[in-house]
């Protein structure tokens, strides 16, 4: 059985060279079939064995949906018959994934469902939308949160919107809940809102590694500064 990862960098050679001009697939042998390539899991390592959903998708190949490069980031969206993926550098780090039948990922992204239940009322925000995956998790399991997604992209915000479905969180649901987008520097001071926000999800990365920025003290200070009173941050890595 393939490993997702590599038919999703065998996807990729179907990319002009111009668009990721050091990516070269691994030589595929036994070995590749238990390599983590990852720095940002897709599955959990804690799991012993796949969902249903995963061994579905390990049957299936991926396909080009999209490929852009911008000033930031070498985007390159994925379909399956069971989901898309971002990436956005030729690690093949997988940024988002959105399943079409579960909002589910069984990595990382799930803890997050986790954090209205320890908040103050009030607005959530997210630093690095990306395609949206924490947002889609979070509408659907408290559709009355409000939620602002910061992400320096513009570009990538526009393909989200147009893959991930993010121009429909955009609009308010039944429950009052909405997603708000802001297309700017998350780190900055006009990363936030008046009275402050009650949960910060920190999922910050660059050229497949955390930024420089998030291991100095200084810079989770002043973004404590922008939580409410008994307001909680986290950080997704």
């Amino acid at each position: 059985m393939i490993p997702i990862q590599y038919r999703m960098q065998r996807a990729m050679l179907s990319l002009s060279p111009l668009l990721y001009p050091n990516f070269q697939i691994p030589h595929f042998n036994p070995a590749f079939l238990t390599s983590k390539p990852f720095t940002k899991p897709l599955r959990s390592s804690s799991q012993n064995s796949l969902a249903p959903a995963q061994e579905e998708q390990d049957e299936d190949d991926f396909r080009v949906l999209t490929a852009t490069k911008t000033e930031y980031n070498n985007i390159v969206i994925l379909e399956s018959s069971t989901s898309k993926v971002l990436l956005l550098d030729d690690s093949c780090n997988v940024h988002s994934i959105l399943y079409k039948a579960d909002k589910w990922t069984n990595s990382y992204w799930d803890e997050n469902t986790t954090l209205p239940a320890i908040i103050p009322h009030g607005p959530i925000a997210v630093y690095g939308l990306g395609g949206g995956t924490v947002a889609h998790q979070l509408l659907h399991f408290y559709p009355a949160l409000c939620i602002h997604g910061w992400e320096l992209d513009e570009v990538l915000v526009d393909r989200a919107r147009q893959f991930f479905g993010l121009s429909e969180l955009e609009k308010a649901n039944t429950s009052g809940g909405i997603l708000e987008i802001h297309v700017g520097n998350a780190l900055s001071r006009m990363a936030s809102i008046e009275g402050g926000y009650a949960g910060i999800v920190v999922d910050l990365f660059s050229d497949a590694k955390v930024l420089q920025e998030l291991e100095k003290a200084e810079t989770w200070f002043e973004m404590k500064e922008k939580l409410m009173t008994n307001g909680v941050m986290v950080g997704l890595w």
